[in-house]
């Protein structure tokens, strides 16, 4: 089985007074350069599936580095309630599980 990580987190604040944001993701992170490679040549599928959670980004599959990541990013009003960023987390990690699952 491919090492990876399913994980969710905040990114630091935009520098923005007005608008107090914060970016949370949700990513997978792979080891196995081979496995990502191959989730890559499905990116419409994976695309399809994670469309409704926010901004889809890749690492290039040919990048030189030893690990790969697929991030959903999602912007987070701290001020408002948090129950709608709960959510999306809980949403964005069984969302990365069923891309994962179209590995095999």
């Amino acid at each position: 089985m491919d090492k990876f990580r399913r994980g969710f987190g905040n990114l630091p604040p935009r520098w923005d007074a007005e608008y107090p944001w914060r970016l949370y993701y949700v990513d997978l992170y792979f080891t196995d350069t081979f496995q990502y490679a191959k989730l890559y040549t499905m990116r419409d599928s994976v695309e399809r599936i994670l469309a409704n959670l926010g901004e889809v980004i890749w690492d290039e599959p040919e990048a030189d580095k030893k690990n790969r990541h697929l991030w959903v990013r999602h912007d987070v009003d701290f001020a408002s309630d948090m129950t709608e960023a709960y959510q999306w987390m809980t949403d964005g990690l069984l969302a990365m599980r069923n891309v994962y699952e179209l590995l095999g």
